[in-house]
Order: C-alpha cells, then sequence, then structure tokens
C-alpha cells in the first residue's frame, strides 16, 4: 500500500509524467527512425500523405502551392502542410530524411496528446488520467490511425487534446473579464484545430455554444435539442428522399435545411420560453411547444423558397421534407422537453433562469471572445484559398461528395438508405466506423450472445440487423445503470463538464460523413469520435472506481487493474513495433519504389507527364517525372469543374499528358474516368502495381 500511494504521488509531478510518456514513447518506437529505407515506408500506409509531401517539396523548391508544379491546389489541411514545409525541404539533402524527421515528430505529437489526455483526468485522479494515456499512446488500434501513415491525424489529436484541456481548465468563479481571456484562448485553441482538420467545425461549434451559456440549466437541454433536430433532419430527409436514385443533387437543400434548423428552432424555443423551468402547466407548455415549431417551421420554409426562386442557393426543394421535418422535430423535441420538465433540468418550481434576458450582455461578449479569433483565423483562410486556388473550401471534399452522384465508380456506392445511415454510423469496422471503438467489443458481445441463444454469425442481412440491435439494447443498459441512474453523482465525479457538447459535436461530424453521400471514408477521419469514446469510458470509470473505494474503505484494486492492463498495452505495442520494424529490415515491403522506377524509366524520359489517380508515392520517389493527380482530390478547382462537365481533353492537351499510370478497372470502366479514356489508351507495360499506358487523344 505505501508502495501504491508513493507511485501516486509521483503521477501527480506533470514533469515527471511528461517526460515518462516521452521516454516510454521513444522507447518502443525508436527502431522506426533507425530502421532500412524500404521497411521505413511500411510507416506510412496512406498513398494520400504523400500529396502532403510532394506539395510541401515543391513549395520549398518555389514552385507554388502544387502537387504537380503545374496546377495550384489546395486540396489538404493548412496546419499540417504548415508543419511539413520546414521538414520537407530536407529533400534536398535525401528524400528519406524528412520522413524520418516526420515519424519523430509524429512520435512526440503522440506523447502530447496522451499528456493533454493524463491533464484532463489528473484534478481528480492521476492515476486514471495516466492509464488514459497510456492507452491513447499504446493501443495499436488508435495509434495506426493517429501516429502512423504520415497525415494529419496526429497533430489533430494534438491539437484536440489541447483544446479540450484548455476548455476544461477555465474557472467560472473568476471575474467576468478573466473568464473572457480565458475564452479567447480557448478560441485560438480551436482556430489551431480548426485549422489542423475543418470538419471539425462542428465540435466547435457545440462546444461554443456550451461556453456561452456556461452556468444555465437550460444549456444541457440546448444540447440534446441539437442531437434531436439533426437525428430530425437525416430522418426526414431520407425518407422521402431514398426512392429517388438523384437524392444526393438535393444535398445543398439537405445542408441548408439542416443548419436553418439547429439554428432557429434552438433560437425560437429560448425566446418562447420553452428553456424555462415550468409547475404544472404542462398543457401550457404543450400548447407553447405547438406554437413555436409552427412559427419557425413557416419561417424555415420560407428562407428555402427564397433560397430557392430569388438567391438561387439550393437547386432544388422537397415539401415533403420540409413537413416531415417539421411534425417529427415537435415530436422529439416536445418528449424531450417534457422528460426534462419531469427528470432534468427544467424541473423545479422556481423560476431558475428568470434572469434570461438580462444575461444577452454576458453571453455575447462571451460568443465574441470564443468565436472571434476562430471566424476570423477562418475567413482569412477561406480568402487566401480563393485568391490562389479558385476555391474557398478544399476541392478534395467537394469531389468526394461528386463521386456519390455518380452511377458507376469504383469508389463504391453512397448511403441512400436510411437504413444504411444506422449501420454506417454503428458500424464495428476501424476504416467506416466512427463509433468503432465501443461498438467493436459491443457487437463481439452481441454476437456470442446470439450464438449463444442459437443464432449463426452472418454480416448481412436479418443476422447483422439482429447483432446490432442486440448491441444497442446493451449500451442502452450499460448507460441506464453505469450513467443515468447515477447521473447525479456522475456529474459531480466527472472531470470536465464539455462531454455532452463534445458527442454532440462529434455525432454531427459523423452524420457529414455517412448521411450526405461522401464517398470514400477513411479511418483517420474518427479522431474526435475516439477522443470522446476515451473521455467518456475515463469518466465512468472514475466515477465507480471512486464509489468501489468509498464502499471498501479505500480500496486500491481500482488502481492496481488499470496499472496492469496500461502496463500489457504497452507491452503488446513493443512487441509489434519490433516485429514490424526490424532493424534487419527481414519483413514484407509495402512499396517497391525501385521497380515502379525502372518501370517509368523504360518507357519515359525525364520530364513527361504521367496521369495517375493518386500518385503520391510516385511523384515523391521520382521526381524527374511530373504526376499529374487526375482524381482531382490534389489538383486545382478548375479541373474539378472539367471532370464536372465530362471532359478533360482541354485540361490534358494543355497539361501535355501522355502517359497513364493505374488499374484498367479506374481507367476503362468506371465513371468518370472512362468517359474519358475509353478507345484511347494504349498498353504498353504492367507495373508492379498497375498497367502503364499510352495516352492517345
Amino acid at each position: 500500500m505505501k508502495l501504491i500511494r508513493k507511485i501516486e504521488k509521483r503521477l501527480n509531478n506533470k514533469r515527471l509524467v511528461f517526460l515518462l510518456f516521452l521516454v516510454l514513447g521513444l522507447a518502443s518506437q525508436t527502431l522506426v527512425l533507425l530502421t532500412p529505407d524500404d521497411v521505413l515506408l511500411n510507416w506510412f500506409s496512406s498513398d494520400d500523405a504523400f500529396y502532403y509531401f510532394k506539395t510541401a517539396q515543391n513549395i520549398t523548391e518555389g514552385r507554388g502551392i502544387t502537387f504537380d508544379g503545374i496546377s495550384p491546389t489546395n486540396g489538404f489541411h493548412p496546419l499540417w502542410m504548415i508543419v511539413c514545409i520546414p521538414v520537407f525541404a530536407l529533400a534536398r539533402i535525401n528524400l528519406y530524411l524528412p520522413l524520418r524527421v516526420l515519424v519523430f515528430f509524429l512520435i512526440l505529437m503522440n506523447a502530447a496528446a496522451g499528456f493533454l489526455i493524463y491533464r484532463i483526468f489528473r484534478k481528480k485522479s492521476a492515476w486514471l488520467g495516466f492509464s488514459l494515456g497510456m492507452f491513447w499512446m499504446f493501443f495499436l488500434p488508435i495509434h495506426e490511425k493517429t501516429t502512423q501513415m504520415g497525415l494529419e491525424t496526429g497533430l489533430t489529436a494534438f491539437m484536440l487534446s489541447f483544446f479540450l484541456f484548455t476548455v476544461s481548465a477555465i474557472d467560472w468563479g473568476i471575474s467576468e473579464k478573466k473568464v473572457h481571456k480565458n475564452l479567447a484562448m480557448a478560441g485560438l485553441a480551436g482556430l489551431g484545430l480548426l485549422l489542423s482538420r475543418l470538419d471539425n467545425i462542428f465540435l466547435l461549434v457545440t462546444i461554443g455554444v456550451w461556453l456561452v451559456f456556461n452556468g444555465k440549466k437550460f444549456n444541457t437541454v440546448a444540447q440534446i435539442d441539437f442531437f434531436l433536430l439533426l437525428i430530425s433532419a437525416v430522418v426526414s430527409f431520407f425518407i422521402r428522399m431514398q426512392i429517388y436514385e438523384n437524392m444526393f443533387e438535393y444535398l445543398d437543400f439537405y445542408f441548408l435545411l439542416m443548419g436553418l434548423s439547429l439554428v432557429l428552432r434552438p433560437m425560437f424555443l429560448f425566446f418562447g420560453g420553452a428553456y424555462q423551468p415550468i409547475k404544472n402547466r404542462i398543457m401550457d407548455y404543450l400548447i407553447r411547444m405547438i406554437i413555436v415549431s409552427i412559427i419557425s417551421s413557416g419561417l424555415i420554409f420560407t428562407l428555402l423558397l427564397l433560397a430557392q426562386n430569388t438567391f438561387n442557393i439550393i437547386t432544388g426543394l422537397s415539401r415533403g421534407v420540409v413537413l416531415f421535418d417539421a411534425g417529427l422535430s415537435l415530436l422529439l423535441l416536445t418528449i424531450h422537453h417534457l422528460l426534462q420538465v419531469r427528470y432534468g433540468s427544467l424541473k423545479g418550481e422556481e423560476n431558475i433562469d428568470e434572469g434570461l434576458f438580462s444575461d444577452l450582455k454576458i453571453w455575447l461578449m462571451r460568443a465574441l471572445a470564443y468565436f472571434s479569433p476562430i471566424i476570423l483565423g477562418l475567413s482569412i483562410y477561406l480568402v487566401t484559398n480563393n485568391s490562389y486556388a479558385g476555391s474557398a473550401m478544399p476541392v478534395s471534399g467537394q469531389i468526394k461528395r461528386w463521386w456519390g452522384t455518380l452511377p458507376n465508380t469504383v469508389y463504391g456506392r453512397p448511403i441512400s438508405q436510411l437504413g444504411g445511415v444506422v449501420k454506417g454510423l454503428l458500424s464495428p469496422d476501424r476504416e467506416k466506423g466512427p463509433f468503432w471503438l465501443i461498438m467493436r467489443p459491443l457487437m463481439r458481445f452481441s454476437d456470442w450472445i446470439l450464438g449463444s441463444a442459437g443464432y449463426t454469425k452472418g454480416d448481412s442481412g436479418i443476422n447483422a440487423w439482429a447483432t446490432l440491435l442486440v448491441s444497442i439494447l446493451v449500451l442502452a443498459i450499460l448507460l441506464y445503470f453505469l450513467v443515468i441512474r447515477e447521473r447525479d453523482k456522475f456529474s459531480e465525479t466527472q472531470s470536465f463538464e464539455m462531454l455532452l457538447p463534445l458527442f454532440a459535436g462529434v455525432f454531427m461530424h459523423a452524420v457529414s460523413y455517412k448521411a450526405s453521400g461522401y464517398m470514400h471514408v477513411r479511418g483517420w477521419y474518427w479522431t474526435g469520435e475516439i477522443v470522446c469514446i476515451l473521455l467518456f469510458l475515463g469518466s465512468v470509470i472514475l466515477h465507480w472506481c471512486q464509489k468501489i473505494a468509498i464502499k471498501w474503505g479505500g480500496s486500491k484494486i481500482p488502481f492496481l487493474i488499470t496499472t496492469l492492463i496500461g502496463m500489457g498495452i504497452y507491452a503488446q505495442f513493443t512487441s509489434a513495433i519490433i516485429r514490424q520494424y526490424p532493424l534487419d529490415g527481414n519483413v514484407p515491403i509495402q512499396y517497391n519504389i525501385p521497380a515502379e522506377r525502372a518501370l517509368f524509366n523504360a518507357h519515359t524520359k525525364p520530364g513527361d507527364v504521367i496521369g495517375m489517380t493518386g500518385g503520391g508515392l510516385s511523384a515523391y520517389f521520382i521526381p524527374d517525372r511530373v504526376i499529374v493527380n487526375l482524381d482531382g482530390l490534389i489538383n486545382s478547382a478548375e479541373y474539378f469543374v472539367q471532370l464536372k462537365n465530362g471532359d478533360i481533353s482541354h485540361y490534358l492537351e494543355e497539361t501535355n499528358v501522355q502517359y497513364l499510370y493505374g488499374s484498367e478497372l479506374v481507367f476503362l470502366d468506371s465513371d468518370p474516368y472512362r468517359w474519358f479514356f475509353e478507345n484511347k489508351l494504349s498498353l504498353l507495360d504492367e507495373g508492379p502495381y498497375f498497367n502503364f499506358y499510352q495516352y492517345q487523344p
């Protein structure tokens, strides 16, 4: 017991813990820095990372913000590109040197993110914070998505952890003026998070709203309202539109409806008094909710009509979707508010928030302090983007949504059924599932339950739905017994209060990919969801361990269990790294750069232009050839316009594309490429990965 107390005391030393995280991270991963060049490339398991590397290299060599040296591009997240630019200036010395520097940087980012997670929990439980930090750093499935691959995810994880730590550290007991300074710091941290990945905008908004109204009981009600309004808009759109093949041509209407609903309905609820505690006037409250819903729905419909007919912002409008959303949102919000009146924040006889309107100035100043850095920084980024690249938003995201409108694309099919959206959101797949960290063990447990009941395991049809439904039921039971029944005490033992707005934000983020026709979703998109689940599990573990300790007279069993789990994860991680990156290089190699270089040398000469759908790795390691990105993800906005118009012949002629390197399936049997290349390619050779063609316009 004395040893445990001594360890606990040491774990409260912030500098010691950071140093320990750093030492453990470097001790287990230094082999990667020393491994042979071809084995080192196994760390960078995504070709997308080399889009950054080649563009950063071109910037340092004075060619502009361009991947191919020809067309300007903005298909990247800016903060990671800023990091890559000085690193890839070293490519003049050796092409592998910047890759080793980047691995070292990502190891540091991983340790820093783990340390910040520890800091969030430290005041309540240093040992739990340490264990969660260890889990983040060394749990292989998380590490593979956040630290390996060479993408922006490692930086995003650090910025997200830093942002959440900054928010959790705000002291609301000090003067309002000092609170504004803290909110401004949180806003600056949020801007860094936004520039590391632009899709973090959702959680920045939900947490920002929560910060502005901090201290008011309706804050919790409003966050749940956001969640319900989002569900209402998604369900309404899919129920009405999923019968049409061209449903995703109405995305502009869908997004505008969603945005107006999330802004206007809570606003009308607020000014209509629906966030005020009530006594026993349930019927009056219901009438108020109905009136507010009718007025807000009418305004939303009017604004949508103006957007379509007057301002031409949207190309189409479905009255059925608007009406269904009005009814469903009224139903969901009414049920939620009545539950809050009975059990939650709207319960009580006193008018707790009678000073709502007198607080408007305070809320306005808080909003100004927090949102100003984010809005200003984002505006500068968008204006800069538009000025040099011809598109305010990154072209890569626009293209992936456009793929969803194509009838025959190699990138798959968009989720076009409401059932598919549910399955997508709750998928246990580490690549496709936003909440895989919690759904994966739940699905396995559900399979075991169904197997015990005599059902055979299946991945589709009734068995898949049975597994999903059992998983949802198990999750609901766990939430009820572990959290909801303990909600009063649970909220007291949380090391932070931002869990609900964080979940609302990451849920919006997940929906933006799973319910919008977005194609080619990748596993590294789900950093926010992983962090949210980790912090939630940490809060639950903290509450129950404290409860057990009180009941068992200060038992240290939870401390011992979590410590052993952390040690086991670290041992497993270190063993895996030693196997994957041995110094003798005796492991399978992911990329055969010499074979690809030999292929290009055999059929082309220096300066020739080669088109590829992808091409990051080839462009970086074969710098004397010009690789043009044909899928458009790291190409120009002008190229995307020609791609949508169905004719890139002018672009191919201007850029002098003479050869193509890629799959026959992609070029000749999938949209949009078969539109351009059918009967225009002659096979020259078969390479280590793809076919090499000559383009004959």
